[in-house]
């Protein structure tokens, strides 16, 4: 693996990892907003999740190091094919800084405000910062991973990232779930909300992905087609139909039934296989932009994938931990 390999497939894999917290800040965030008894479920776990965030910023150091092997532009900043007065080094680094302020100060603070916020306390601020949540993602995927690919863009791009992450926190919920089950297991009514949560995103996901190749189609404009020109050759054609067929075609037909989603094991399932889709969609996405032949799936990619993986789960279990064992938290236990 040279190390242009190596700093790409960190990249994947932080941006896979990020989105489980990030996904986990938005969905708290709704929870507070609209309220609702999923929330009795999925709260602590989503919690935890989300203060694996301000850790974040210390494992996006590699990123900014390897930049110059991840990003074209980074190495050209006086291009004017990639708009200089946004993607230059110095701007790149403070808007990352702006970013992980934003959801480390959302994180940190939903714990602070603690049984106030959750007796409805925090729903004064939490449309406001969902607003600025969504705005951050957005511009974050931008930067991130729709860069590497400049100066092509999609008004849509960044919903697309929204609905994956919201996607990879329910997962998320009901794999925690899943796993501590055997000492609390979960009323049937919460693993029915979930399934119906991780429905409704898996429908959003499926449904941005349609609307912005339908855009794309019809306008029918070189610098906006060959995203998907990149993506329609040399496998990645496979790959985008299996996460038509399997992360929405197969993950819908099953969620619409009501034994699954009231069957904890059953959904588990369910939501596993779409965690190891969410992957597949990250470096579907992220991966054709690099160009022919730039990436080729190696075991250090997955690797690297563990790696990241092992520090996200040590922080979300040693935070996850303490929920469990705070008294009330669990189903109003």
């Amino acid at each position: 693996m040279t190390a242009d390999d190596l700093f790409r497939s960190y990249l994947i894999a932080y941006l896979f990892w990020l989105g489980v917290g990030a996904g986990s800040l938005g969905a708290l965030l709704l929870q507070d907003l609209t309220g609702g008894k999923w929330g009795r479920a999925a709260a602590p776990i989503l919690e935890a999740g989300s203060l694996t965030l301000p850790w974040m910023a210390l494992l996006f150091v590699p990123v900014v190091i390897g930049a110059g092997r991840i990003y074209p532009w980074w190495a050209h900043a006086a291009d004017a094919r990639y708009n200089p007065m946004y993607l230059n080094r110095t701007f790149f680094v403070i808007r990352a800084a702006v970013y992980f302020l934003l959801w480390g100060g959302a994180a940190v603070g939903l714990e602070r405000l603690g049984e106030a916020r959750r007796a409805g306390g925090g729903a004064w601020w939490a449309g406001p910062a969902l607003v600025a949540h969504v705005l951050a993602i957005t511009f974050a995927s931008i930067d991130w991973a729709a860069s590497i690919d400049a100066p092509w863009g999609s008004t849509i791009y960044g919903f697309l990232w929204i609905c994956g992450f919201g996607v990879a926190a329910f997962c998320l919920c009901i794999l925690a779930s899943a796993w501590r089950a055997g000492s609390r297991p979960m009323p049937a009514q919460y693993s029915h909300d979930l399934g119906n949560l991780l429905l409704a995103f898996v429908m959003l996901w499926a449904y941005m992905s349609f609307v912005q190749w339908l855009v794309i189609w019809s306008g029918d404009l070189p610098d906006e087609i060959r995203w998907y020109l990149a993506r329609g050759g040399r496998g990645w054609e496979w790959t985008a139909a299996a996460l038509a067929a399997l992360g929405f075609f197969a993950p819908f037909y099953a969620l619409l039934m009501r034994g699954v989603k009231r069957s904890l094991p059953r959904l588990a399932a369910v939501a596993g296989a779409l965690a190891a889709l969410r992957l597949v969609d990250v470096v579907w996405l992220v991966a054709p932009s690099f160009g022919v032949g730039a990436f080729r799936p190696r075991v250090l990619h997955l690797v690297v994938f563990l790696a990241v993986g092992g520090v996200w789960l040590s922080l979300f279990a040693r935070k996850f931990r303490a929920k469990v064992f705070e008294p009330g938290r669990f189903y109003g236990a």
